[in-house]
């Protein structure tokens, strides 16, 4: 028997697509059956878990929800930047397009 770091085991699975940092890639006999009857997505309100969130997990992807949801923040207000700014060109377009036509009587 050989004596191996855990570190050096935990490269080795990973390398393979074990997700260790999860800890999700062994289902327990006893979860069988609660997983089966797992709804397909989870309720918020209810704080329920689904399939869809369960797979999340054990895939590694759920870590990804708050990042997206801080970049959505951020580009839909520079979205309404961009909407202001536009409506700001618009305006000051049709005023100067007004003051050229006065001043060319």
């Amino acid at each position: 028997m050989k004596n191996v770091k855990l570190s050096v085991v935990a490269e080795k699975l990973k390398s393979v697509g074990i997700d260790l940092k999860h800890n999700r890639f062994l289902i327990l006999q006893g979860e069988v059956e609660q997983i089966a009857m797992m709804p397909p997505k989870g309720d918020d309100k209810k704080k329920t878990e689904g399939m869809l969130e369960y797979l999340e997990d054990i895939i590694g992807t759920s870590r990804y929800k708050e990042p997206l949801q801080l970049l959505e923040t951020k580009i839909a207000a520079v979205d309404e930047q961009l909407t202001n700014q536009s409506r700001m060109l618009s305006n000051a377009t049709k005023e100067k397009d007004l003051l050229e036509g006065l001043t060319m009587r």
